[in-house]
């Protein structure tokens, strides 16, 4: 059996907002409440705070708040919008190329502070979310990928389907909503 080496090589990808970004990691209250559920404590909720829920929902690099995507959620997108292209499984894409961060900084403007009814998982029952919205926004991706499995206007090509079919972050058209689209800038030149 011959197995070709594989060629690893990398590029960096602009892509740039189609609507609004809105961001909310999986950080602070929520997961110490989640963590106090495991382990059998009783949660007591106080009063909502909104501007506190709002400032949750960014990402933190060095103490900052920063916009930012999970580079993994970029990577999920791809690999979901291959339901809408031929020629590459799933399983190719997600071993074909990576996001080499685990968040993604964005560059944007000054945010906007949403507030969004949402219904709860579990009961069904109505919140409120305070979250920021950027608007025009822009991202710098790198990308490594395998030269033998796929190239870079592939990946761009599936990054622009990801991006309109998919999204990114909170209430992307993946979930039903119209947030977090977005479309590549050019075809990158790849760097070794």
């Amino acid at each position: 059996m011959n197995i070709p080496a594989p060629q690893f090589a990398e590029m960096e990808v602009e892509i740039e907002g189609i609507t609004p970004l809105i961001t909310r990691p999986f950080l602070g209250k929520a997961r110490e409440e989640m963590g106090a559920k495991q382990r059998g404590e009783v949660v007591v909720r106080g009063k909502k705070n909104p501007k506190a829920e709002y400032l949750e929902s960014f990402y933190t690099r060095k103490g900052k708040r920063i916009a930012g995507i999970p580079g993994a959620g970029i990577k999920k997108a791809c690999v979901t919008a291959c339901s809408q292209v031929d020629g590459i499984t799933k399983v190719v894409a997600r071993g074909a190329f990576h996001i080499l961060a685990d968040i993604v900084e964005v560059k944007a403007g000054k945010p906007e502070m949403r507030e969004d009814p949402v219904r709860l998982p579990k009961t069904g029952v109505a919140d409120l979310r305070y979250r920021p919205a950027f608007f025009p926004w822009s991202a710098k991706i790198r990308v490594m990928y395998n030269e033998n499995v796929i190239t870079p206007a592939q990946i761009c090509h599936l990054m622009n389907t990801a991006g309109f079919a998919v999204g990114v972050c909170e209430w992307r058209p993946e979930k039903g909503g119209t947030m977090g689209m977005f479309k590549v800038k050019g075809v990158p030149k790849k760097r070794r």
